[in-house]
């Protein structure tokens, strides 16, 4: 009956019980196509908007994933990372318990802006790190983007997950060198600063590094490229310098830099350390730039937590730890720094 309908004027020839059931179609269609698309039903958010009194979309698209890798296949879910709340039980159980290999594509995560609180992808990285053996993954730009989900395809030994924007792409920021998994965007010749900065604020970093190398502090900038599980050649990082500032569009509680500053903590380090992101509250309607600059996670808000936790840095060396096997060629790299 729904192939049939062209025009509103179509409506007029139906019988008396007849739009029961094209309402019955329509809702059919709409729970196959955001099961097929995750949302992205067209440029009109009101459609997908539409969908959110459909009762169990985006938790069957999650377990209608979990069949076929089962079955050896590796099916891609692609969601906005606000979608991906709905279906947190099918991502733990379904496919996590299982460890099973499915990747999600996580649009709009992080502040998208304008489309407001309901939209704002801020959760996604403290959700998921609940998810034994899930790994995420925060590309800083296109290329970046392609090359980690290339990776997470080809991860079998269980679920993956890519975060993005909604955001209009920046330019490619080329990793100076890579060290066991970290992209080391910007390098100093000292351990003073160390900012550790989630994908696609990646910019902001750099420029606040700029900002403040003008000012005789020098900085040296990473990417972890997979923000979860931990990588502990950031720890290592971490502990040998003496100021750190972790940089990420989520919500700061259960999040990416709050795990890093427990790892640090656990390995008896202390340097001066700031974790920056999203406040645990509902981010309200707004540019992405203003919403940013609000929660300090510009350029100039990136300086301005450094400049707080610069001053007074004890003299001497940071304090060493315990020297292990894993991470031997991680303090030669720290070493190189000084």
């Amino acid at each position: 009956m729904l192939d049939d309908l062209r025009t509103p004027a179509d409506l007029r020839t139906l019988d008396i019980d007849q739009p029961e059931r094209l309402a019955h179609q329509i809702r059919e269609f709409l729970v196959g196509s955001v099961c097929r698309t995750g949302g992205h039903l067209g440029s009109n958010v009101g459609v997908v908007e539409l969908t959110l009194a459909l009762h169990r979309v985006f938790e069957q698209a999650v377990t209608s994933a979990a069949g076929p890798a089962v079955g050896g296949f590796h099916p891609v879910v692609s969601l906005y990372a606000t979608f991906a709340n709905r279906a947190f039980d099918q991502v733990l159980l379904d496919v996590g318990l299982h460890g099973l290999p499915v990747t999600f594509v996580l649009d709009r995560a992080g502040i998208t802006g304008p489309d407001g609180p309901s939209h704002h992808g801020v959760w996604d990285i403290a959700m998921l790190g609940i998810v034994p053996g899930m790994r995420v993954a925060a590309p800083r730009d296109p290329a970046t983007l392609l090359e980690e989900l290339d990776e997470a395809v080809a991860t079998e030994s269980g679920p993956t997950a890519l975060r993005f924007p909604k955001a209009t792409a920046g330019p490619e920021l080329a990793a100076v060198e890579r060290w066991q998994g970290v992209d080391v965007l910007r390098r100093s010749r000292g351990q003073e600063v160390l900012l550790v900065v989630a994908g696609p604020l990646a910019g902001a970093a750099l420029e606040a590094a700029g900002l403040l190398a003008a000012e005789g502090t020098e900085c040296t900038v990473v990417d972890p490229r997979w923000l979860l599980p931990a990588n502990p050649v950031l720890t290592t990082l971490a502990c040998s310098h003496q100021v750190v500032v972790t940089v990420e569009d989520g919500v700061r509680d259960g999040g990416f830099g709050r795990r890093l500053a427990a790892e640090v903590a656990e390995a008896g380090a202390r340097p001066r350390m700031r974790t920056l992101g999203v406040p645990s509250s509902y981010v309200v309607h707004g540019a992405r730039s203003d919403l940013l600059a609000r929660f300090g996670l510009d350029a100039e808000g990136v300086a301005a937590a450094v400049r707080d936790l610069r001053p007074p840095v004890p003299a001497g060396e940071p304090e060493a730890l315990p020297a292990t096997r894993a991470d031997s060629s991680v303090r030669a790299f720290a070493g190189t720094l000084r």
